[in-house]
């Protein structure tokens, strides 16, 4: 089954040590289908801010910022996250 069938995707921020994408899928009746964090290369600060789906591949792209160095100056990169591909 393709990940974009079930009707409803979320995506935001969760944060316990620090913040990841969280992507959540929930099928028509409510019921949760799976969920999925993003922590980026330094574990540091990552913001989702949109998806995506592409209906012919079946692939949701997630896509934010992601902290590349680590630290009150970190720098943040473009991030795109791929699931089904």
């Amino acid at each position: 089954m393709p990940l974009w069938t079930a009707n409803y995707h979320v995506v935001g921020s969760a944060s316990e040590t620090a913040t990841d994408f969280a992507t959540v899928a929930y099928a028509p009746s409510g019921s949760r289908l799976w969920v999925d964090r993003f922590d980026g290369p330094t574990g540091g600060f990552d913001q989702a801010s949109a998806l995506a789906v592409d209906h012919r591949s079946g692939v949701l792209y997630v896509t934010g910022t992601s902290e590349s160095q680590p630290g009150p100056t970190g720098a943040l990169d473009a991030t795109t996250v791929a699931y089904g591909a």
